[in-house]
């Protein structure tokens, strides 16, 4: 074998052993990594929308309480007392 089959057959077994060394980093890191990735933003955005009804709630509770104080009162005994 001469030098030049020896420096061919240094770069092919170069090129084979990267792409080997990228087909395992691919399957080890980079597709759990982008699980991952996928999983935080569901879970991101599920986060988000409960946290938007749980304001809603509070200001649907805060609204409620409101008109409750304005037509008759939260206590018992004053509603009776204004709805006489």
């Amino acid at each position: 074998m001469n030098q030049r089959e020896k420096i061919l057959a240094i770069v092919v077994g170069a090129c084979v052993a990267f792409g080997l060394v990228y087909l395992l980093a691919f399957k080890l890191y980079l597709t759990p990594a982008q699980a991952l990735d996928a999983r935080i933003d569901e879970l991101t955005q599920k986060a988000n929308k409960l946290y938007e009804e749980n304001q809603t709630e509070r200001k649907q509770a805060a609204r409620l309480k409101e008109l409750a104080l304005r037509t008759y009162d939260v206590d018992e005994l004053r509603a009776s007392e204004l709805a006489r």
